[in-house]
């Protein structure tokens, strides 16, 4: 459980990392909760299982609805999955690691592979250095959330 909730927590700091970025970049809003690279990939999986599930695709509202679903269930179960892996022992980096791998695997092999996003060559500088920090962003807070989770548990 304390994974999990950790991971609800990355999941939430990594859109406010976004919304921070278009701040400071003073780029024009974005009416998505996420960067266009995260948004691509939590949206395009709610679709795909759409329409695996009930033979049709999503309407725009809906996949804003479900892209949400998918981002903090993704988030959930990669903080279980860090839960599970780290080990009492994993010091400073731990959390920078879990982002990296979280966008190597997911953004970058997974996602394109499974024909949801672009390949991350075909993102603007700006958007893959958002990516990046979102998921920095995100496991950094796993980690601390889940560490100290675990110490009052």
């Amino acid at each position: 459980m304390a994974g999990f909730a950790a991971g609800l927590a990355g999941g939430f700091t990594m859109s406010q990392f976004t919304r921070l970025w278009e701040i400071v970049s003073r780029s024009a809003p974005q009416p998505l909760p996420y960067s266009p690279e995260e948004w691509e990939a939590a949206g395009g999986m709610a679709n795909a299982i759409a329409k695996q599930l009930l033979g049709t695709g999503l309407s725009r509202d809906q996949i804003k609805h479900g892209a949400a679903v998918v981002h903090y269930g993704t988030a959930g179960a990669a903080g279980v999955i860090y839960a599970m892996t780290s080990s009492a022992d994993a010091r400073r980096w731990s959390g920078v690691l879990l982002g990296l791998t979280t966008l190597l695997l997911g953004n970058d092999l997974l996602m394109p592979a499974l024909g949801l996003t672009k390949k991350p060559s075909e993102y603007s500088i700006r958007m893959r250095a958002n990516a990046l920090g979102e998921h920095v962003v995100y496991g950094v807070t796993v980690d601390l959330v889940y560490r100290r989770l675990n110490k009052l548990l």
